[in-house]
């Protein structure tokens, strides 16, 4: 079971992550500033192959369920997509805003590093708060086992995600990539 998630994860990430980070090759923060403030086209096809990919987890996670089960998971599942795809547009929001922070001459302030560090952390909880939700929600319908792979699922899902974007990001202290001029 987990090994096939990893596979569909790494295949999830593999499509997903240039959309919205570079993928490093020699400098593991290396960044690039189109890649990390995407257009609202990129943001959207990022968000529809994130929700692709998180349907295809949960349906590879989920398919053990009896009929009434999956028919019950799949109703509740809808909505969590909806609040799940808030959180990850939350999470695009600060990593765009956290990165634009270096575009200034001085680099990143003190005070930009604390309110990126405290906005991360605030989301964090927000989704555990909405896997704890959708847990209780799950587990009253479909039992503890059945709603305790949902939350190990989305767990799994979401630090893969937060991972590839903290691999994407440059870290306090890290150099400002300089734009390559255009070629001529």
């Amino acid at each position: 079971m987990k090994k096939m998630l990893g596979t569909l994860l790494i295949a999830a990430t593999a499509f997903t992550g240039p959309v919205m980070a570079q993928q490093h090759a020699a400098t593991p923060k290396e960044t690039s500033k189109d890649l990390l403030t995407p257009s609202p086209e990129d943001q959207e096809r990022y968000m529809t192959a994130l929700s692709s990919a998180r349907r295809k987890l949960f349906a590879e996670s989920m398919n053990d369920l009896s009929a009434a089960q999956l028919e019950a998971f799949w109703s509740i599942y809808a909505e969590y997509e909806k609040d799940k795809n808030a959180t990850a547009a939350a999470r695009i929001e600060l990593v765009k805003k956290y990165v634009q922070s270096f575009d200034h001459a001085e680099g990143v302030s003190d005070a930009d590093v604390s309110e990126a560090i405290k906005e991360a952390a605030d989301l964090q909880k927000k989704q555990i708060d909405l896997r704890m939700k959708y847990f209780n929600t799950l587990s009253a319908r479909i039992g503890a086992k059945a709603a305790g792979r949902f939350a190990l699922t989305d767990d799994y899902v979401s630090t893969a995600v937060r991972l590839d974007w903290l691999n994407a990001i440059p870290f306090p202290g890290d150099q400002p990539v300089k734009q390559a001029a255009p070629a001529k």
